[in-house]
């Protein structure tokens, strides 16, 4: 159970955005718009900079790939259906960068041990 530390900030994040898109909290909304847009901007360099993929290859996390998915499914769905479109679209965006690094992570990994 030792995942469920690696996951804390995600799972404060979620409640974070349930707390923003109920009370509608301007301060609050713009935590959400700079942490969504630091996220993107990350996971983008990320996953486009395949030498840094490779530098996340000694680093497996021992939280099941499932949370993660959860949560950022979670998150893209309260955005949207709160109607904050574009920050929802973002998550959406980080989602799938979120997928497409595990998936270059896990192929990197093959290659080295194989």
């Amino acid at each position: 159970m030792n995942w469920i530390k690696e996951v804390v900030v995600d799972l404060i994040v979620t409640m974070v955005i349930l707390v923003a898109v109920l009370t509608n909290l301007h301060w609050l909304g713009l935590i959400v718009i700079g942490y969504t847009l630091l996220m993107l901007l990350l996971k983008g360099i990320v996953a486009l900079n395949h030498s840094l993929i490779g530098a996340l290859k000694p680093r497996k996390s021992e939280a099941p790939e499932w949370v993660t998915h959860l949560l950022y499914g979670v998150n893209s769905l309260l955005l949207l259906a709160f109607g904050w479109w574009i920050t929802g679209v973002q998550w959406v965006a980080i989602w799938i960068l979120s997928w497409h690094t595990e998936r270059q992570l896990q192929r990197t990994r093959q290659v080295g041990a194989g």
